[in-house]
Formats: C-alpha cells, structure tokens, sequence
C-alpha cells in the first residue's frame, strides 16, 4: 500500500495535535448528555422524590445551576489556554522553539483542556431541556443536573492537577527526561535487534552491481523535510521489477524542489512518480525514522546552556547524561546492513551508511564547541565517555574514545589553570585505560 507511510504520518500528527483528545472528549459530552436527558424522559422524576440531593431542583434553580457552571468553565478554559500559551513561550525561549512539540503531545494538557470544554458543552445541552411550562408541565432533568454538578468538580479537581503539572512541565530536568526517554523508546523502535555477545557482519558488498548507469531519477516536486518512507513497500515494488534502489535522501533531510530522491537501476522502465509516492515529505522533521530530530533537541538545550545569556553548566551535565545513556543502548542494538536485499538474496534496497559512529559522531561534534568553553560540563561530558566505554562492545569504544580525544584537545586550548589541566590529565588516562581491550 503505496500511503501506507503518508497514513501512519497524518496519524501521528493527528494524534499530537491539541485538538484531536479535546475533541474526542466533546463528542463524549454531547452523547453523554443525550443519553442522560433520554433516561430523565423516561424517568420523569417518578422515584425520585426519596432522594432529596437529586430531586430538589427546580427550574429555576436547575438553570441558573447550569448556566452557572458553564459559564464558569469557558472562563477556567480561557484561563487555562493562556497559562499553556505562556508556558510554550518561556520554554521556546530557553530550550529553544523545538521543545514545542513536546507541550502539543502533552496528553495532561489536552485532557485538561478537554475537561472543561466538554463539561461547558453537556451543561449547555443539558440548560436547553429545563422547562417551565406551567400547569405542572415542568420538566426538570435531575439525574443530568446532578451529572452536571459531578463534572463540574471533576474539572476542579483537574484544575489543581494543571496548576501542579504546568510548573513540572517546563522543569529543564523532566522535560530533558522526557525527550531523552523518547530518544530511547524510538531507538529500541527503529533498531529492535539486540547486537548479542558477537558482532555479526552483514555482507553489504555490491561490487557485481553496475550502479554507473541509473535508468531512473527520482526527484522531489516539493519543498521540505524528508519525514519517512516505507522501506517495505518500496522494496517490495523493486523486487517485483527486479529492480534496485539508491537512496540519496533520507528522513530528516531537507530537499528542494527538483532536488535528488532516490537513483534506481534496473532494465524495466518504471515511472517516476511510483517510487516518489513512498516518500512522505512535510514541512517539519518528523521522529518517526530521523533518531537526529530528538537528539538535535537535547542538543539544542545544551548549546542554549552553555551560552552567555544562561550560563547554566547544570542542565549542560543533564543532557550529557541523557546523551550518553542513549549511546549505550544504542550500543547494544544490531544495524541493519545499508543493502537490503529480497527474499531471493537479490539487491533492491541501498540506503545511506547509519552505524554507531554516524551516531558518535553527530553527538560529540555537534556538543563540543559549546562543551569545551565550560569546564564542568567539559569534565563531567569526558567522565561520562569514560564510563559510556566501559560497558559497550569492544568494537565501539575506539569510536567513543576518538570522540572524546577530539574534546580532550578543544579543551586544552580553552583550560588555562592548573588545577583544570591536572584534572583532565587524569581523564585522559581514564579514557585511555577504558580503551584497552578486555583483558590487558
């Protein structure tokens, strides 16, 4: 199914936008309060003149209950709309703009403000039934009224919820945990093999493959980033065509239009078009195949830290940490080999090289310019390799070591006291005896 990844796409931007929980929650309301007018109809209040805290409204005071509620929740709503639009742009001021998207999937938020927006919408309905119409013609609808009353101090229980969620939210800690936590999950998502106690090589040799001559171009019609593309299916079509596909654009990329997809080779013709419709292309990066797009994010946090404006080495050493453990469980997951082959052992698939170091590297290159500058967040970033190393594979703790040797010398040309390069003289043999292989 060719919108297989254009689906699962909008699916995710369905379920993260703010208005998809608040929305599902109305419709309950609306329902509810059908459903609730229908059982008073049937009723009529016969038996429930022995239960006194449902029976004693009457129209009068059964509207201005309601209308009291109501009124009062489309106030709480608008209240609690603008803390939220307050607190996504003190945190886009310090993390940085991205972390947005961590207060759109904020499911806490959208229960709260789907609360107080179904709560107003059954009392609405519920207020238009109420009647008086003289000559014992009232109709009043108790049990609705009293379910009424429930949701009204279910939205002020959640309520007090939002007023404690709201500062925990924006904690540089338990924001940089959530987006660390989600790098994690989508590592053991996207990499769901364990690399056991051998490294297995896959073979990934295409020397018998002629890749000089490409039969087909595939290139972008539109402007934006590379969200996904379904591996499946695409080489599921280039098995069918005995055919075999370079992909030169990969999810998190940004292409222009006219810009390079793909190269596919092969002697059956094949449309353009079929192969540019596995790609799902946006205007934003999506986390759903780009492991990058969270990393960046932790990464920006780190950059904005370290900065002269915040000066904050703290949260600098929180997102160290984070980084760091995701390197060690990404350690321990199998990559597959960049040539993916069908059923038969025949080539369809070559995506573009993303191993361990491609990973070591993004992190360590893009954190050191800010890092070096600071001397905590320098010392405890090469402490944290130090003990990242020592419970990886063997076969990675060069990548890890190389890294951190390229700190080592940023470091000794921003470290002027003693005592600092004493410290860091005592790292790099820490480092350096990590490094030896098991055994020695």
């Amino acid at each position: 199914m060719k919108l297989k990844g254009k689906l699962i796409e909008q699916l995710r931007r369905v379920r993260s936008s703010y208005w998809f929980i608040p929305g599902l929650m109305t419709l309950l309301a609306i329902l509810m309060s059908q459903f609730a007018i229908k059982f008073d109809q049937g009723l009529r209040g016969a038996w429930l003149s022995q239960w006194g805290f449902l029976y004693d409204n009457k129209p009068e005071g059964a509207r201005a209950l309601l209308s009291t509620i109501a009124g009062s929740m489309i106030g709480v709503a608008g209240v609690t709309f603008s803390i939220t639009i307050a607190a996504v742009a003190y945190a886009s001021s310090q993390f940085g703009p991205r972390i947005i998207d961590n207060f759109m999937d904020d499911r806490g938020n959208k229960i709260t403000l789907g609360t107080f927006i179904s709560t107003f919408i059954y009392c609405l309905l519920v207020l238009r039934t109420v009647r008086n119409g003289g000559d014992g013609d009232d109709f009043v609808p108790h049990v609705s009224v009293f379910l009424g009353v429930v949701f009204a101090v279910a939205s002020l229980v959640v309520l007090i919820y939002f007023i404690h969620h709201i500062p925990k939210s924006i904690h540089v800690s338990k924001l940089v945990a959530k987006i660390g936590r989600q790098l994690i999950a989508r590592i053991d998502s996207v990499y769901p093999e364990m690399l056991g106690v051998e490294v297995e090589e896959v073979a990934t040799d295409t020397a018998h493959i002629d890749l000089s001559k490409p039969c087909l171009m595939v290139r972008s019609t539109e402007e934006g980033h590379v969200q996904s593309y379904d591996v499946d299916e695409l080489m599921k079509f280039a098995a069918e065509r005995h055919l075999l596909v370079v992909m030169v654009a990969e999810p998190g990329d940004f292409v222009a239009y006219s810009q390079l997809l793909a190269k596919v080779y092969g002697d059956r013709l094949v449309e353009e078009k079929q192969i540019r419709e596995y790609f799902v292309i946006g205007n934003e990066r999506s986390p759903t195949q780009d492991l990058f797009y969270l990393s960046d994010q932790v990464i920006d946090i780190t950059g904005r830290a370290l900065s002269p404006g915040l000066n904050d080495p703290q949260t600098a050493m929180l997102c160290v940490d984070w980084l760091t453990a995701a390197l060690a469980r990404l350690a321990c997951r199998r990559f597959p080999s960049r040539v993916r082959s069908s059923q038969d052992g025949r080539p369809t698939l070559i995506a573009r090289e993303q191993n361990f170091q491609t990973f070591v590297d993004s992190v360590y290159d893009q954190v050191r310019p800010y890092v070096e500058k600071d001397r905590n967040a320098a010392l405890h970033m090469l402490r944290r390799s130090a003990a990242l190393m020592e419970c990886i594979h063997p076969i990675y703790r060069r990548l890890v070591y190389s890294a951190s040797q390229r700190l080592v010398e940023g470091c000794l040309k921003e470290f002027t006291h003693p005592r600092d390069l004493e410290q860091l003289g005592a790292l790099q043999k820490e480092l350096a005896q990590a490094n030896r292989p098991t055994g020695d």
